[in-house]
């Protein structure tokens, strides 16, 4: 039997088998156990103490050699050709004749041993590269469809009922399960489904650690994604990009003595009365009046934040409603003059 000590990279001299001080059994008794139990045993090993020993160890057999016990971190053991022992060596004894020290392998860190109680919510944030919503969406959608693995995907899941438009107090909306024309997906509406390999490999890097082995090659695991799940009142960071680009232009007038269609005495009817402070208030929203006129080329919107309902108020008459989203709450001051004329 051919026996092989390697200590940072140095091949060590040693006596004989019999002299090392280590003993390997070939049977196990619960080979369930091997990893846990075999990586807490050490070995008590004596070397001589040889020209090449000596220089392996730095002279630590020389009185004014400082930092004599300490510990190597790169030992291993070679039976015949195969890796038997990959760990470290702490130097804890010398004398004239020979190096003695402890060869061993820490033992494996649990899941538990690495995070302790911590909750998948109290990790770091994974941040994700991505450019403004639409191209986003586009990009990586489309990169997954060819194959490609990605870093999340955007698939529309159905976390609750469609989210629907209401202008007004129109009654003209459709039921929530009912997929039509009155549907709104908004970036809200569609969080990224994380890849969970890529997710796995940042939780044990925020703990210092790598993550290796055959399931990061498996083609079935790097297309597994985790849908999304969170407080609904966890505001998503996203990059808004152009979906911030808004612009209304249009005009309104209280009354048109004669319309387009030559109609007379058009009053404006989308009229709230409001008492405050002894004073009585007639007010209008601009975006749900029946006087007012915007039309298609005057709308600039590429998030999806203007969305235009025909609201039928009888008689054969039939208006629009327009309802504004401002994507983030930074936002919600707007300037009335930038948005009608």
């Amino acid at each position: 039997m051919n026996i092989e000590l390697y200590i940072n990279n140095q091949l060590c001299d040693i006596d004989s088998p019999e002299k090392l001080g280590i003993t390997l059994k070939r049977v196990l008794i619960k080979p369930s156990e091997l990893n846990l139990k075999d990586a807490r045993k050490s070995y008590d090993i004596s070397l001589p103490a040889t020209v090449r020993n000596n220089e392996i160890f730095n002279y630590a057999n020389v009185e004014e050699t400082q930092g004599k016990f300490r510990i190597y971190g790169d030992a291993r053991l070679y039976v015949d050709g195969v890796l038997i022992l990959d760990g470290k060596f702490r130097l804890s004894e010398i004398t004239r004749d020979y190096y003695r020290g402890n060869l061993g392998v820490p033992a494996p860190l649990t899941v538990k041993d690495v995070f302790g109680e911590t909750k998948m919510t109290e990790n770091a944030p994974l941040w994700l590269p991505l450019k403004d919503f639409a191209t986003s969406v586009n990009e990586v959608n489309e990169a997954a469809n060819n194959g490609e693995t990605t870093k999340c995907i955007f698939p529309y899941v159905l976390y609750g009922l469609l989210p629907k438009n209401l202008i007004g107090n129109s009654d003209a909306s459709t039921d929530r399960d009912l997929w039509d024309e009155s549907v709104n997906i908004r970036m809200q509406d569609m969080p990224p489904s994380i890849n969970v390999i890529n997710m796995l490999k940042h939780i044990f890097q925020t703990r210092g650690y790598g993550l290796s082995g055959t399931a990061l090659s498996d083609p079935r695991l790097n297309k597994l994604y985790m849908s999304y799940k969170d407080d609904e009142n966890y505001v998503q960071p996203w990059n808004y990009g152009d979906q911030m680009a808004i612009k209304i232009k249009g005009k309104w007038d209280n009354i048109w003595w004669i319309d387009k269609n030559d109609n007379p005495n058009q009053f404006e009817r989308q009229v709230h009365q409001t008492n405050l402070d002894g004073f009585t208030y007639y007010t209008t929203n601009l975006f749900d009046a029946n006087r007012v006129e915007i039309e298609d080329k005057d709308i600039v919107d590429k998030g999806s934040n203007v969305v235009v309902t025909k609201v039928d108020e009888g008689s054969g008459y039939v208006r629009n409603g327009y309802q504004v989203t401002i994507p983030m709450p930074e936002h919600d001051n707007i300037r009335g003059k930038e948005y009608y004329n």
